[in-house]
């Protein structure tokens, strides 16, 4: 899976979409990714064909979007494939990559062996062709120049007439509250010799089974309104220590002076004030 994160200029747009308002939408409509600029916000109550998203901390800004196909024959279905962060002042916090279909298909079911191979922990209640898994892993991804460590929770949801809902969040360490750390770190001997990191991983656990819980709801045809309703918030699996900070924007400065983000009418987005981004500011 490709975890291709945005770059720290996407702040500056997030800024600008935190302040738009709309909700319920089918963000691939007749079977067409959305067009979002970077940054764009994301809620709880978008839709990806017709199933509900994780509303992480209570939105979360749009990277990108694609359509696949789940194979070669003249009945595949036509994937949509999410890909969301979410940042607090110039740091990525988390990610969400979802992949779901966007079309029903009487005969299609789902091969594969999701969630095998080595993991932290693995939950799986799946039968016969049909999946319900969920698996946590880590591991380090080039975030701009700087190397972040993940903590991954994917769950992957299969069963008749096609249906399928795979998604992974990815958890910053760092925002975890774990400031110097890299995939080595997290083992399964590493977080049961070290307290706080097993406290951590206790609730990482319990927000995991959760998520589980409320994809796997996604696709059943009775679902109810919110499924993810009681999946706690991103914040909620931070350390106790970590819960206490209060996570600041930092005040972007030009030419050692605080500056603001105005909207540029030629680029169409948010751009630093003082600086050459936009034409003619």
């Amino acid at each position: 899976m490709r975890a291709n994160f945005l770059a720290v200029s996407v702040f500056a747009c997030a800024v600008f979409a935190q302040g738009q308002v709309a909700h319920s939408r089918e963000l691939f409509d007749d079977d067409k990714p959305p067009t979002f600029s970077a940054g764009q916000s994301i809620y709880g109550d978008d839709t990806i064909g017709n199933y509900q998203l994780y509303a992480g901390n209570g939105y979360w800004q749009f990277e990108d979007a694609s359509i696949s196909w789940s194979g070669g024959r003249a009945d595949s279905i036509p994937m949509g494939v999410l890909r969301l962060t979410r940042w607090e002042g110039d740091e990525i916090v988390a990610a969400q990559t979802v992949i779901a279909n966007l079309r029903a298909s009487n005969g299609a079911f789902w091969s594969g062996a999701p969630c095998e191979g080595d993991y932290l922990h693995t939950r799986k209640r799946g039968r016969g062709r049909y999946d319900d898994c969920m698996a946590i892993g880590v591991n380090t991804i080039s975030v701009g120049a700087k190397q972040e460590t993940f903590l991954n929770v994917t769950t992957v949801q299969s069963n008749s007439g096609g249906r399928y809902y795979s998604a992974t969040v990815f958890f910053n360490v760092s925002y975890l509250g774990f400031q110097s750390s890299n995939a080595a770190d997290w083992t399964a001997q590493t977080i049961k010799t070290d307290s706080e990191k097993a406290s951590v991983f206790a609730k990482l656990m319990n927000w995991a089974e959760r998520y589980q819980d409320a994809a796997a709801a996604q696709i059943d045809y009775r679902k109810p309104a919110d499924t993810f309703a009681a999946v706690p918030k991103l914040k909620d699996v931070r350390s106790d220590k970590a819960q206490m900070e209060t996570t600041k924007p930092r005040v972007p400065l030009v030419n050692g002076r605080s500056a603001s983000y105005v909207f540029c009418e030629a680029t169409k987005r948010m751009e630093l004030e003082g600086t050459n981004a936009c034409p003619g500011m």
